[in-house]
C-alpha cells in the first residue's frame, strides 16, 4: 500500500513538473504587450510659442510624444519608466483598428537603445507616423525584451482621439516662434569699415533674438563680444571693438532686456576668424558676438593690454 502511494505520489509530482515546464516555455515565448485601454487612450497637447507637444500614455511601459520646437523639424520620442527593450532594431508596423477593412502596413525597422530613452526617430517617420494615426490606425513597435532573448516586448500607440488634438497641434504649430534657441545661441552680427550704426541686417536679427528671449524665461545672461580686423592701430582697433560692442548692448537695453544680464567685452584684432590678408577675411573679423546663456551672468575682471610702441597710451581690454 505504501509503495502504490509513493508510485502515484511520484506520478503525481512528474505531471505537476511537466506542466510548469510546458507553462514557462510558453511564457518565456509569450509576447509582454503594452497598450492603454480603449476607454483611457487620449493625445494630450501641451502648447507655447516655443514647443508643441502631443503626449500619449501608454499604460505600464511609459509615454510617445510627438514633439516640435521653434525652428526645428518635429521629431518623434518613446519614453521608458524602466527599459525593457534589448538594444538593436525594433519593427514599427501601422495597424487597422477592427472595425476598418485594411491590412496592415510596415513602416520599417527604427532604432532602439536600453535607456529610458529607447526610441527617437526623425522628422521623415515622424511625419508618416502622425499619417497613419489620423487614419485610425495603431502604431506597434515590436522588439526583444533585454531580459531574455526567446520574450518580445510589444508597445502599441492608440490612434483613438489622435485627430482632434493633431487638429489643435497644427495650430499651436502656427504660432511658433521662427527660431529655437539652439539657434540662437550664438549670434554675429558683422558690420562695415567706418560704420558708426547698426544696420538693417543687424537690427533685423537682434530683433529677432529679442522676440526669443521675451518668451523664454530659462535665458539668464547675455556676452556680447566686440571684435576688428587688423587694419589701423591696435589701441584704435580696441575702442572701434568696445564702440560696437556697446551699440549692440544698448539696443538690446532699449527693446528690453536688463542691463544686469549683459556681460559687454571688447578684444580689438585678437581674436580673428579669418585671414586679415584681403578684403573677405577682414568683413569677417569684423564683428560682434552674442551669447546667450541659461546661467546666471558671469562677470570677467579686465585685463590690462600693454600697447605696442606706435600704439601710445595703453587701454584696457576685457577678456573672454
Amino acid at each position: 500500500m505504501n509503495n502504490q502511494r509513493i508510485t502515484i505520489a511520484s506520478q503525481s509530482y512528474c505531471a505537476w513538473a511537466l506542466w510548469c515546464l510546458m507553462v514557462f516555455c510558453v511564457s518565456s515565448k509569450a509576447a509582454i504587450e503594452f497598450e492603454t485601454r480603449t476607454d483611457a487612450a487620449e493625445w494630450k497637447l501641451t502648447s507655447s510659442k516655443l514647443e508643441c507637444r502631443l503626449t500619449h500614455a501608454v499604460e505600464g511601459f511609459g509615454e510617445a510624444i510627438f514633439l516640435q520646437e521653434a525652428g526645428e523639424p518635429p521629431h518623434f520620442l518613446l519614453t521608458a519608466e524602466s527599459p525593457h527593450m534589448k538594444a538593436g532594431k525594433a519593427s514599427l508596423v501601422a495597424s487597422p483598428p477592427p472595425w476598418l477593412k485594411a491590412g496592415a502596413i510596415s513602416l520599417g525597422l527604427v532604432k532602439v537603445e536600453q535607456t529610458k530613452e529607447p526610441i527617437l526617430i526623425g522628422e521623415r517617420l515622424t511625419k508618416r507616423m502622425m499619417s497613419e494615426l489620423q487614419k485610425g490606425f495603431n502604431l506597434r513597435f515590436t522588439r526583444k525584451s533585454w531580459y531574455g532573448n526567446q520574450q518580445q516586448v510589444k508597445v502599441t500607440l492608440s490612434g483613438i482621439g489622435f485627430n482632434k488634438s493633431y487638429r489643435e497641434y497644427n495650430d499651436c504649430l502656427a504660432q511658433l516662434l521662427p527660431m529655437s534657441f539652439r539657434k540662437l545661441e550664438r549670434t554675429t552680427v558683422y558690420y562695415r569699415k567706418d560704420e558708426n550704426e547698426l544696420s538693417e541686417e543687424t537690427v533685423s536679427m537682434l530683433d529677432q533674438l529679442v522676440q526669443y528671449i521675451k518668451i523664454d524665461p530659462t535665458v539668464k545672461a547675455f556676452y556680447i563680444d566686440g571684435h576688428t580686423d587688423s587694419s589701423g592701430l591696435r589701441s584704435d582697433n580696441l575702442t572701434i571693438s568696445e564702440q560696437r560692442a556697446k551699440m549692440v548692448q544698448t539696443y538690446l537695453v532699449d527693446k528690453g532686456i536688463p542691463e544686469e544680464a549683459i556681460v559687454v567685452r571688447w578684444h580689438g584684432e585678437r581674436y580673428p576668424v579669418a585671414t586679415n590678408q584681403n578684403e573677405e577675411g577682414m568683413a569677417k573679423n569684423r564683428r560682434v558676438t552674442i551669447r546667450l546663456s541659461k546661467e546666471p551672468p558671469e562677470v570677467v575682471k579686465p585685463k590690462e593690454v600693454k600697447p605696442k610702441p606706435e600704439d601710445g597710451e595703453g587701454k584696457t581690454e576685457e577678456t573672454s
